[in-house]
């Protein structure tokens, strides 16, 4: 993750990367809006800035894995990143997911269930059930059925940072985010 912060008239965009891992090599996880980024723009000294949900500044990521399985979804980040000689820039994230089969990136915001404030992972059904009973377990693999079908959900990523101390120093401001994904136990 970077941020830079100028106390001068100009400043560099403010852009926080992710580092992703999935937990099998049947699950893939991929930044599909600005490869994945979350792009808080300029930043300045006393100023916060938040990005929603419906923001299109929202990180967005395509998961993909076999279906009839539950994912668990982890996310840890810092409470603040730090900068030169320790300065330090609060900093809060927070996510949602679809799980409704939507064709799309904007269906899908509109139908996204959001995490709760404070939660660090979640479960849940790779594709959600519509009605009735969830479908039984997939079949083992066997000659019969060699591979299993995949299906699609989305993650968004939002937050807010800020507010920029007053003698927050110009420079390059990090932390680490780390977003996991793997089949539910």
């Amino acid at each position: 993750m970077l941020i830079i912060i100028s106390t001068g008239s100009s400043v560099s965009g403010q852009r926080i990367s992710f580092g992703t891992w999935a937990g099998s090599n049947s699950i893939s996880i991929q930044g599909i809006t600005d490869n994945g980024a979350l792009n808080f723009g300029n930043l300045y000294p006393g100023v916060s800035k938040s990005i929603t949900l419906s923001s299109n500044d929202a990180a967005v990521f395509e998961i993909t894995a076999e279906t009839g399985y539950d994912l668990t979804v982890s996310m840890i980040s810092p409470s603040a990143l730090t900068g030169p000689g320790t300065k330090t820039i609060p900093f809060h994230l927070s996510f949602a997911y679809s799980n409704q089969g939507m064709l799309n990136v904007t269906a899908a915001k509109t139908s996204a269930t959001e995490v709760s404030s404070g939660m660090t992972s979640v479960t849940f059904p790779l594709r959600k059930y519509t009605s009735g009973l969830p479908a039984p377990p997939p079949n083992p693999l066997d000659g019969n059925n060699p591979v299993r079908m995949t299906a699609k959900a989305y993650l968004f990523i939002y937050g807010s940072i800020g507010p920029v101390a007053s003698d927050a120093s110009a420079g390059v401001y990090t932390g680490t985010v780390n977003i996991t994904v793997e089949y539910a136990q």
